[in-house]
């Protein structure tokens, strides 16, 4: 019966040969509503507890393993950068003549290198990305806090004349180098451009105007890397040769007792104890900074890649308006943006390649000696017949090429006291 009684519900009919069930009607599939054209054809719903179970499985958090794992290797990467940025200043104090050659930045460079290229940490991660995008402009306004312009103009005297006859040097070598060396076809189009323009902001006043064009032009890692390599190369010829240039140019009178003054100066601020107050003063302020160059890049320039120009243009202004309360914490600022350049540099190793810095490093080698030397050329000759000495002529030079730093630890060695400050 219980047979007899199916057949007729799936079949729609009664079976050929057998009788229907008593009580049940056969159903005739002419007579079936039909579905409209077009109309969509539903399925039975789901039971609520299957509803229930799917959404669960879509809202569940991940195993607690793979969230362990992913802390483990922020952490892994931001101890990488870290501790190649403290070895490269450790190396530049510590080390033997050899290694004190290299600058800090180039050394916190190649400890990165080693790390990601001998597995340690990855070509990529998001911890680079906070470094670029957050630490690095950070860094800028506390390094420009005793930028006072008012300042310059009246201490730099005529090194302010040849400082810029450098500048306009360096502009003319760096077309003369890109025309001869051929960057592009190892660098690509773009790339080559823009190493070097970054380039010859290194040449017009140090490192970080480098590090600020190489993020504002977005800039490759290995060709960052590749591109310091080779310019700290060069820089070490070019400092012997213009200390070769100046053997001739004797100490000032009463240079011994002021050198050992102003090394004893150079030495303190390098080891002088940060004030906890005066270093969160540094950071509130670049903070503050940062955060209005960010609105004025996207919302009115249209261009989030300015953040680092406007930031250095608004502090400029500050520390030309109101250097007194600035000047109060700027040492303490340079110390904390000092350590962050270091894991920036630390940060274009990680995100670099051996293999590629190494096949990358000849090219720029030769674009940097033509452009260095090529500077240096311009200089001596324009110089001479604008009526420039040779000790203005070599410390304008060196101030372009290596910075402040070089300049005045240049003007320390050779006795040359009065022209410290400017």
């Amino acid at each position: 019966v219980f047979a007899a009684d199916m057949v007729p519900r799936r079949c729609g009919g009664v079976r050929a040969g057998m009788a229907p069930v008593a009580g049940r009607r056969p159903r005739d599939r002419r007579s079936r509503p039909s579905r409209p054209a077009g109309a969509r054809q539903t399925l039975p719903s789901r039971s609520g507890s299957g509803l229930r179970t799917q959404r669960h499985r879509r809202n569940e958090k991940p195993p607690q393993r793979l969230q362990t794992r992913a802390s483990v290797a922020v952490w892994r990467d931001w101890t990488a950068i870290a501790f190649s940025g403290v070895l490269g200043l450790y190396l530049e104090r510590r080390g033997n003549k050899l290694v004190k050659t290299l600058s800090a930045p180039l050394l916190a460079t190649l400890a990165g290198l080693l790390f990601t290229n001998c597995g340690l940490t990855p070509s990529s991660s998001e911890v680079y990305s906070v470094v670029n995008k957050v630490l690095l402009p950070l860094a800028v306004p506390m390094l420009l806090l005793g930028a006072d312009l008012r300042k310059v103009l009246t201490q730099t005297k005529r090194l302010l004349g040849c400082f810029l006859l450098g500048s306009l040097a360096t502009c003319l070598s760096t077309v003369a180098a890109f025309a001869i060396v051929p960057l592009a076809p190892s660098l690509g189009a773009q790339d080559a451009w823009k190493v070097a323009s970054a380039l010859a902001s290194r040449h017009i006043g140090g490192a970080v105007n480098y590090i600020a064009v190489s993020q504002t032009l977005e800039v490759t890692g290995d060709t960052v890397a590749a591109a310091l390599a080779a310019d700290n190369l060069i820089c070490a010829l070019y400092f012997m040769a213009i200390f070769w240039l100046s053997r001739k140019v004797g100490p000032e009178q009463g240079a011994a007792e002021a050198s050992q003054q102003a090394e004893a100066a150079e030495e303190g601020g390098g080891e002088a104890k940060i004030s906890v107050y005066e270093a969160g003063l540094a950071v509130a302020f670049s903070s503050v900074v940062c955060l209005v160059s960010s609105a004025l890049a996207s919302r009115v320039v249209g261009r989030p890649g300015t953040l680092i120009p406007l930031a250095t243009l608004i502090t400029v202004a500050l520390a030309t308006i109101a250097p007194k309360r600035l000047q109060s914490f700027s040492g303490a600022g340079e110390g904390v943006a000092l350590l962050i350049m270091q894991f920036f540099f630390a940060t274009v190793g990680c995100s670099g390649s051996i293999h590629k810095v190494v096949s990358l490093a000849p090219l720029l080698f030769a674009f940097c000696l033509l452009q260095v030397f090529v500077h240096l050329g311009i200089v001596l000759a324009a110089g001479k017949l604008l009526g420039y000495s040779r000790k203005e002529i070599v410390l304008a030079s060196n101030a372009n090429v290596g910075g402040p730093t070089t300049a005045a630890a240049m003007c320390v060695a050779k006795g040359w006291r009065g022209d410290f400050i400017p």
